[in-house]
């Protein structure tokens, strides 16, 4: 949340990738200067250090971390970057194609930004599962990539996902309680099976293709644009939905459920014909789309 009006303006003028590197312009932290693709670090306040470390090739990727950033994007080679305090860095191994990095043990937890990279020839990877509580956390990759799995888990801290080429994800959760999340594809992005959800923050998703997706913001309004979805389950308890589909709105039937808004579907408005709990159907299209808010508007539109 707090860094929203920085990722909106980065979404408009710089790609995924480098969006990755831009979010943590404002971290008071180790920090990542962005231009286009390319960054440089600027090791801000005095004491942090960067730590640069070769890893062995893995699929899957285990990574949880209390207060530090972390960052996912794509390079020449498996590595992990770290910048902060030299005295406290983060632990890690890589065995049977499992890359794992945690807390010590003991002592004082890491506070900096972990930035892992993968080799942007590779073309597949088995499983991401990121868990980074206070830390805000980015995907971002460049090449033409198949996932199983990618897991991002924020207590509180924003999530920004996203791909400058085609992205396949088999199942795709991003779950950040206290923070917003950002989705942006620059080419397309799929996901067989995808759950998006905030407790108190915005949800802002772009260009996806979701087969049977769920997207819930409890205290936050849900803009989607140029998505395509199979079906879906779009929520806000407080808050606006705003959505612009790729597809015409005639391949869709929309499950209709108000409150205190109103709804409105392409040219077609509903004001005050709905009351929360009550709901009708519009349309006969083959993708279904359950629309649902409390206390906020609806919007669907081509």
């Amino acid at each position: 949340m707090k860094k929203r009006s920085i990722y909106l303006i980065l979404l408009g003028i710089i790609t995924i990738a480098g969006i990755c590197y831009g979010t943590y312009l404002h971290i008071g932290k180790p920090l990542l200067n962005a231009s286009g693709n390319y960054f440089s670090y600027n090791l801000g306040s005095k004491g942090n250090h960067k730590t640069l470390k070769k890893i062995n090739v893995f699929s899957t990727a285990q990574i949880s971390l209390h207060n530090a950033d972390v960052a996912f994007i794509s390079g020449d080679d498996y590595s992990l970057t770290y910048v902060g305090k030299e005295s406290i860095l983060p632990t890690y191994k890589v065995e049977n194609g499992v890359l794992t990095v945690k807390d010590p043990a003991t002592g004082k937890k890491p506070s900096g930004v972990l930035k892992v990279t993968i080799p942007d020839s590779l073309t597949e990877l088995n499983e991401i599962n990121v868990a980074a509580y206070t830390g805000d956390t980015c995907f971002g990759t460049k090449q033409k990539l198949a996932v199983n799995t990618i897991s991002i888990n924020s207590q509180d801290g924003d999530i920004v996902f996203g791909a400058d080429k085609d992205l396949n994800v088999d199942t795709l959760t991003l779950n950040s309680k206290n923070g917003d999340i950002v989705f942006k594809s620059s080419d397309s992005m799929t996901a067989d099976t995808a759950t998006l959800y905030t407790e108190n923050g915005d949800m802002t998703v772009s260009g996806a293709d979701f087969n049977d997706s769920k997207m819930t913001s409890k205290s936050g309004d849900i803009i989607a644009s140029n998505v395509s979805f199979k079906k879906s389950e779009v929520t806000s308890t407080n808050g606006d939905i705003r959505i612009s589909t790729s597809d015409d709105l005639s391949s869709y039937t929309f499950n209709l459920n108000g409150g205190n808004g109103d709804i409105s579907i392409g040219d077609g408005l509903y004001k005050g014909t709905l009351s929360y709990g009550s709901d009708i159907t519009v349309g006969k299209g083959s993708n279904v789309m359950i629309l649902s808010t409390k206390n906020g508007d609806v919007t669907v539109k081509k």
